[in-house]
């Protein structure tokens, strides 16, 4: 990122008030708006994004909730359902329509508002085709038990994942929600060799696991490929403790 950009942004402690707190207080006037995502790979502590909405009002900023990976994933209504707060802008993506490529920027009314003042082009915004997939997915979505059965195979996946790292010994601690999932490979000496050993056996066990990213699952998911997930992350936990 340029560094002018990079210069006009200030970080916080996630799950810490306070700290969000201190950055107005040190800059005051200045802050537009706070943009953060729900969760990486934990939830939020109980009312910790409300807090920071509030936060953000009193000091006449706005809250942007970035959805990317929370919305039409954990529930319908993504993160801003499940964990209670009304964010002033808020984005989606390729979630809301299966995979094919959209984005959505949606909000409060009045803020959008002064899209009307500026001028946004893009050569693909208004493919119908993926148009249609999202009014499909969300159909999918809200009508049947899509959502909930998500919930339990990841919910079963994490369940078989620390089991395999506690009984293998693998440096390493699960985490994520059910339905993003994900292995953090400790910052010890050795860990390195055993995280690439784990993930070349998963692949060769017909597994496909992103070494840095979260994992999702879908409702196209059976328990029968949770199952083989996780024996597959056995035996590669197996080789990386013995590499």
């Amino acid at each position: 990122m340029p560094a002018t950009t990079l210069a006009q942004v200030v970080g916080f402690a996630y799950n810490d008030v306070p700290s969000v707190e201190r950055v107005f207080a040190e800059h005051p006037g200045q802050i537009a708006c706070v943009v953060m995502m729900s969760y990486e790979y934990d939830a939020p502590r109980d009312g910790f994004l409300r807090q920071v909405a509030d936060v953000c009002h009193r000091n006449g900023a706005l809250f942007v909730l970035d959805e990317m990976r929370s919305g039409f994933r954990i529930g319908l209504g993504g993160a801003q359902e499940v964990f209670g707060v009304r964010p002033d802008l808020s984005t989606f993506s390729k979630a809301m329509s299966n995979g094919y490529p959209i984005s959505a920027v949606v909000g409060r009314a009045d803020v959008l508002a002064g899209l009307g003042r500026s001028h946004m082009s893009s050569t693909y915004y208004g493919n119908a085709a993926e148009m249609a997939a999202a009014i499909a997915t969300i159909e999918v979505l809200r009508d049947t038990d899509s959502l909930a059965r998500i919930h339990a195979m990841g919910q079963r996946f994490l369940e078989g994942l620390r089991e395999v790292v506690v009984a293998e010994q693998l440096p390493a601690t699960v985490v994520g929600l059910p339905t993003s999932p994900f292995l953090l490979f400790d910052d010890t000496d050795g860990a390195d060799l055993a995280k690439v050993a784990f993930y070349a056996e998963t692949l060769n066990q017909g597994v496909l696991l992103h070494p840095n990213h979260q994992w999702f699952l879908s409702a196209a998911h059976t328990d029968g490929d949770v199952d083989h997930a996780v024996d597959a992350c056995r035996s590669a936990a197996a080789a990386a403790v013995r590499r």
